[in-house]
């Protein structure tokens, strides 16, 4: 059974694809393991819970539990070729890294190419208070205000936070994978996903979610001609026509 990771950020399309991976027949694919308290019966906050024992070694010894919960969502008794979940930047503990590396796990990189995009899905969301939205349903658009003083210095960190967790895992089996090309080619982009993971391609997946904003990012931006100023002349230029 090949392991994965889909490694990722938050509004860059990881929950659009790992439903869309888990659709496979022969795929077992989940989202956030390690939310702090929350994810399901089978999620690590679930985990550590279960026991007196458990709840002791997170804070005194979590490397044990960290093992103990990845030995057994990935255990060698799971019926499908391929299993994995998304871990988000800032869940990639070193416990958890060490065990990805000792067991050669595959990491998937998603990355949403256009920041931009990213920050603006990131606040429309708040302000509707919704994060997704599935084929049948639909929502007003929304438009937002964003901190020009502040923008660059968000676009430049999540620039180096993307950085620095694809030199992280460097030594494991990696691949990159846009967001733009997902949403531009589903199942093109799934069979390199397919194929990275050994898997049987299947090109007749449904996608489980749509797109909230609008394509084009000034509909969704209320002081869009600010933030065009704010970023003409400058590298991040490119994200006002991506």
């Amino acid at each position: 059974m090949k392991r994965f990771i889909i490694l990722t950020t938050q509004r860059s399309g990881s929950t659009l694809l790992w439903k869309y991976l888990n659709g496979h027949p022969n795929v077992f694919a989940c989202g956030e393991m390690f939310l702090p308290e929350h994810g399901g019966t089978n999620a690590y906050a679930a985990f550590r819970k279960s026991s007196t024992k458990r709840r002791l070694s997170h804070y005194i010894y979590n490397q044990q539990n960290v093992t103990a919960y990845l030995d057994q969502f990935f255990s060698t008794d799971q019926v499908f070729e391929s299993c994995g979940f998304k871990l988000m930047y800032g869940q990639n503990s070193r416990n958890i890294k060490n065990w990805l590396i000792k067991h050669n796990v595959s990491i998937i990189h998603l990355i949403r190419e256009n920041i931009l995009k990213k920050i603006v899905s990131g606040e429309t969301a708040k302000a509707r208070g919704v994060a997704h939205l599935k084929p049948n349903e639909t929502v007003e658009n929304v438009k937002i205000d964003l901190d020009v003083n502040r923008l660059i210095h968000r676009i430049i960190t999540v620039t180096k936070e993307i950085r620095l967790n694809s030199e992280k895992f460097s030594m494991l089996p990696y691949a990159e994978v846009r967001y733009e090309d997902f949403v531009n080619d589903p199942p093109g982009t799934a069979k390199g996903i397919f194929d990275f993971l050994g898997v049987t391609n299947v090109s007749n997946l449904e996608m489980p979610l749509k797109k909230i904003n609008p394509a084009a990012v000034e509909l969704s931006i209320g002081n869009y001609s600010e933030v065009r100023l704010k970023l003409l002349g400058t590298p991040h230029a490119k994200y006002l026509d991506l």
